[in-house]
């Protein structure tokens, strides 16, 4: 499956996620305006982080699932050195 053809397919899913973490971000600007206390903002922060952290994950699922399997399938490896890169990004 060609990359593009990839995120076409998860892209139902993740448009949702996006437009709540966008919402949420805004919820935190509007907090600090009205001067909300900073154990609420954080824990809208938190919120933040955890929905973020389930973008991340379908995204890499399925980019394992559809990109990283074809190549391997094609005998191209070079998505495993890439696969590892991302997994250090993500866990840090």
């Amino acid at each position: 499956m060609e990359h593009t053809s990839a995120v076409k397919h998860v892209k139902h899913l993740a448009s949702p996620r996006i437009h709540r973490i966008v919402g949420q971000v805004q919820g935190i600007e509007r907090m600090i305006e009205n001067e909300k206390s900073c154990p609420e903002i954080l824990t809208q922060i938190s919120a933040i982080r955890a929905s973020l952290l389930s973008l991340s994950t379908l995204l890499l699922e399925n980019h394992i699932n559809h990109c990283v399997r074809e190549d391997i399938a094609n005998g191209q490896f070079e998505k495993i050195a890439e696969l590892n890169t991302l997994l250090n990004r993500l866990l840090k």
